[in-house]
Parts: structure tokens; sequence; C-alpha cells
């Protein structure tokens, strides 16, 4: 795991007052797109917003997969 990573309890009290919102909250990145490619739609876009080191994991995952 990065070092800089936030604890994914404490994203979840960040997130918290954003009750209006759908969230969900993963412990991996590859679970989290792999959740994500299940729920989408074929005409659904998913937008992933995050660091550079973020980008880096979501690269290597679509490179697995593609």
């Amino acid at each position: 795991a990065n070092g800089r990573a936030v604890a994914l309890n404490e994203l979840e009290i960040i997130f918290e007052p954003y009750n209006n919102i759908e969230t969900n909250f993963y412990e991996t990145v590859e679970e989290a797109f792999d959740k994500m490619q299940q729920l989408k739609n074929e005409n659904d876009r998913l937008y992933i917003v995050g660091s550079l080191y973020l980008a880096g994991e979501i690269r290597e995952t679509l490179l697995e997969i593609f």
C-alpha cells in the first residue's frame, strides 16, 4: 500500500456528510474497479479520480484486462 494512502475508515468519515449520493469503499483498486465494471451498464461511463499513483494502478489493471 502507498504510505500516503488514507485509511478506508477515514474516507468513510470524510464522505459521511454526502449521504445524498451513493458512495462505495473498497480495500484495493482491483476490487473497486472489478465491482464498478460489474455495476455499470454498457453505455455508462466510469470516471476515476485520484493521484498519479492511482492512475498507475488503474493502468496496470486495464493492461491485464485488455
